[in-house]
């Protein structure tokens, strides 16, 4: 990725000081220590390389709470090398589920939000829908209607149709509310989040693992979802 050109100066003679403005997307690095390699050479780099433990232990964390809420078992390792990273939060499609650097580091600092927390936490869904015989086909959707559990919105349009489809499914049963269990628990890091939030874990997986087996009623649910979307960016 090339961030362009930027001058590197001083801050003052003799302080040691040198400086060099970075793009307004790396702003969630302020105050992160950084490790400055040098490529010697015709062509010299000089590297900057974050220090991003403190995100990988929260995110190494988040999964075992996720799992623990999803599997109600102890959670396996972390399994670093089946998500995708990147500096801010994307959608990962039905690709490798993705981590944004600036969701672990917002963890970690003790300030994460609860779309942060649910765009993780849906991450980890993604990769445990497959304890629960969920198609992998319906793995995207499956996490996009966790982190909906947990954020109350859709925090990416990709999310809609999961979303929509399992609030049609739920909508009588008690243990679907969307967002309340933040409201009263706003903080990842307490057991009382995820206990509160494993009734609704619970019932989402029970209707994604019915849709995953043959001859469900899921294709056509989704088929009347895109024609009631279609006429709807139609008369819109």
């Amino acid at each position: 990725m090339d961030l362009g050109t930027r001058p590197i100066r001083t801050a003052g003679r003799g302080s040691g000081s040198v400086e060099v403005t970075l793009p307004a997307g790396l702003r969630p690095l302020v105050g992160l220590p950084c490790r400055i390699l040098l490529h010697d050479g015709a062509q010299p780099d000089i590297v900057v390389r974050p220090d991003l433990s403190g995100a990988r232990t929260a995110f190494a964390r988040l999964w075992r709470l996720a799992c623990q809420a999803l599997l109600t078992c102890p959670a396996p390792a972390w399994p670093c090398d089946h998500f995708s990273f990147a500096l801010q939060p994307f959608w990962h499609g039905a690709a490798l589920p993705g981590l944004a650097w600036q969701d672990g580091l917002a963890l970690a600092a003790g300030a994460a939000t609860a779309a942060s927390t649910a765009r993780c936490a849906a991450a980890c869904a993604h990769i445990a829908a497959d304890e629960h015989d969920i198609a992998a086909a319906l793995a995207p959707d499956f996490a996009a209607a966790c982190g909906f559990l947990l954020a109350g919105e859709r925090l990416f349009p990709q999310w809609h149709e999961g979303c929509d489809l399992a609030a049609s499914a739920l909508c009588a049963d008690p243990a679907w509310r969307p967002g309340d269990a933040w409201r009263r628990h706003p903080d990842w890091r307490e057991e009382a989040l995820w206990q509160a939030l494993r009734p609704g874990l619970a019932a989402i997986t029970s209707v994604f693992a019915r849709w995953s087996r043959p001859g469900s009623d899921h294709p056509a649910l989704q088929a009347a979802w895109r024609r009631g979307r279609s006429v709807e960016l139609t008369q819109g």
